[in-house]
């Protein structure tokens, strides 16, 4: 992906339409709340254009910096079965220090903006691109520095924002490791909590370490119903390099419950279409086995030598993708080795037609067509 050139040569406009660019868009938000125009930057699924789902939304701060490799650690975490296909919404930054850093104020002229900036996130910001997009009610917040201490400022002050929070190398000891302190207020005597907090961080200053350490230290005493937290320390990266890093393990972290467990795997359709249930239940939404993973499904019934089972998932995936090519070019294929040739020749002829229709290379649909006519001659 060349996206972040195209990121970083762009400048905020007046348009109130968003600007194309390489693998997305970008449009220029007026703000009453931070009383001037914030630039976001906006990357959809790959099969978003073509799909009619919704998406859940990942927030990200330094928007110039970190998209392109977080968007890509999405899409291949996704593609793999480790986590949702996810719209990825970043913000500019104007006065950084200003907006993401909490009180107390530790003596610097400009800061202490946090609460304003969430303020543009949930009032503004969040309307927004759910009048523009197809979204979810679940959102993750992403920040690095002064954005992971404005995770972590999130999270402790208005915890219900975001379902989820990723927060790599946070300035913890902002105003005399306050940060930890209020996690210790905030954890103590709760019982229940329905958030999810990751906080990672590499190789760092010395002053980074202690009030890292606190603050894991907290978060490994505490047993808290519906909650889930995880930490990392990732010694071989600095503080720049390891967002990549970060963002991909920590997105791993926060949708641990997403792939398939090894019982489920060695299931049918019924066992994988519950565990799809099961994921719904915790992402707050229906969310539908994908197309990708019901194909890999059906190739492995098929491999098991499970026609009937392999053509039921085939069909399911057909019923629910039917503009896909690809899934009926696979239900064909189980016909084929089940030796009903007629039913796999109108399937191929359906997937060379989907292909027409969606402008694919028809090449490989065509010999498929044409190796069953073939084989169909007396």
């Amino acid at each position: 992906m060349f996206f972040l050139l195209c990121l970083l040569a762009a400048t905020p406009t007046h348009d109130p339409k968003p600007t194309p660019l390489i693998g997305g868009e970008r449009f220029a938000l007026p703000s009453r709340i931070m009383g001037e125009d914030r630039t976001i930057y906006v990357t959809l699924p790959r099969g978003y254009q073509t799909q009619q789902k919704s998406y859940p939304v990942v927030y990200m701060t330094d928007g110039q910096t970190h998209l392109d490799h977080t968007t890509a650690s999405i899409a291949f975490l996704a593609e793999n079965g480790r986590m949702p296909e996810m719209i990825v919404v970043a913000v500019a930054n104007t006065q950084r220090t200003r907006d993401l850093t909490p009180p107390p104020n530790p003596g610097k002229k400009v800061c202490c903006g946090a609460d304003r900036f969430l303020d543009f996130f949930e009032k503004e910001l969040f309307a927004e691109i759910d009048k523009r997009y197809r979204t979810q009610p679940f959102r993750v917040f992403a920040g690095h520095s002064y954005g992971g201490l404005f995770a972590v400022h999130a999270f402790l002050s208005r915890n219900e924002v975001f379902q989820a929070y990723l927060a790599v190398s946070p300035t913890l000891f902002w105003a005399d490791h306050d940060p930890v302190e209020r996690l210790d207020r905030f954890l103590k005597n709760r019982t229940s909590l329905a958030s999810s907090l990751v906080v990672v961080q590499g190789n760092e200053h010395p002053k980074m370490n202690p009030p890292f350490r606190e603050f894991v230290d907290i978060l490994g005493k505490r047993r808290i119903d519906g909650f889930f937290a995880a930490h990392r320390q990732i010694d071989d990266e600095d503080h720049g390099s390891v967002v990549l890093r970060a963002n991909y393990w920590g997105l791993q972290q926060i949708f641990s419950f997403w792939p398939i467990t090894p019982e489920t795997q060695k299931g049918g359709l019924a066992e994988h279409l519950d565990h799809f249930k099961k994921i719904s239940q915790r992402m707050g939404y229906p969310v539908t086995m994908t197309e990708s993973h019901c194909n890999r499904l059906g190739y492995q019934l098929l491999q098991q030598g499970d026609q009937a089972a392999a053509i039921e998932a085939f069909l399911w995936n057909t019923s629910h993708y039917p503009s896909s090519a690809n899934a009926f070019d696979s239900l064909a294929e189980a016909y084929e080795e089940r030796g009903d040739l007629d039913k796999a020749l109108a399937n191929y002829r359906k997937a060379l037609q989907l292909a027409q229709q969606n402008r694919e290379e028809t090449g490989y649909y065509r010999n498929n067509v044409a190796r069953i006519v073939a084989k169909k001659k007396p």
